[in-house]
Order: structure tokens, then C-alpha cells, then sequence
């Protein structure tokens, strides 16, 4: 696996390998879980990348109509870039905010599932 191509479409790969899908609802719940919100995608069964970033969508729906000050923690704690979601915003006009933020998340949380993996694949 080329860890640049990987990175570069982080969902692509998702599609191929369930184990990075599970990997990365793990991820998820856990940066979820410590912002004191509870997602539990893993009780939803096998999520298609589809269905999770649906079930993203809908949590982060929630978080900017009840919790604005939380989402931010959350985004801070992923790691999303305040230069690329307002780049996002502005390009992804037609899309609601909660569809972005799911997109960008879902991104950003592979990109460190799949970084993790190709690094653990590849240690002596």
C-alpha cells in the first residue's frame, strides 16, 4: 500500500478493507467519547462508509443546533483545520454544514486509521 495514495482518498480505501472501517468507528466513538458524547456506531452493526457518514450527518445535525461550543472541542480534538473546513464551507455551498463536517470528519479520522495501519504493517 502507498501511503500517499492512501491519504490522498482516504474513503477509497475504506470501501476496500472492513477492517479500516471498523478501525475507523473506533476511532470515531473514542474522539466522540472523550467530548462526553456517546455515537455507539458499533451498535448499528457493519456500516457501509455511506451509512456512517449518514449517522455522522445526523450527530453533527444534533451538536450545532443543541451543542456549538462542544462541536468545536470535538473538531479541535480530531484535528480538522479551521483553513480547510472554511474552504469547504465555501465550496460545498449546496451541502448542509452537518453534511460537510461529516465528510470532513470521516476523512480525517481515516486518514489517521489508515497512517496508524500502514505504520503497524510496516514496523521490523
Amino acid at each position: 500500500m502507498k501511503l500517499e495514495l492512501a491519504l490522498k482518498d482516504p474513503l477509497a480505501m475504506l470501501e476496500q478493507q472492513w477492517d479500516l472501517v471498523s478501525a475507523t468507528i473506533a476511532q470515531i466513538e473514542k474522539d466522540f467519547m472523550q467530548n462526553g458524547l456517546a455515537l455507539n456506531l458499533a451498535d448499528h452493526g457493519a456500516l457501509t462508509v455511506s451509512q456512517l457518514s449518514v449517522k455522522l450527518e445526523e450527530a453533527f445535525g444534533w451538536l450545532l443546533e443543541r451543542d456549538e461550543q462542544r462541536l468545536l472541542q470535538l473538531l479541535y480534538r480530531i484535528d480538522l483545520g479551521e483553513d480547510a473546513l472554511k474552504k469547504a464551507i465555501v465550496n460545498q455551498s449546496e451541502q448542509s454544514l452537518a453534511a460537510i463536517l461529516a465528510a470532513m470528519v470521516l476523512k480525517r479520522e481515516a486518514q489517521k486509521v489508515i497512517i496508524r495501519h500502514f505504520y503497524k504493517a510496516n514496523q521490523p
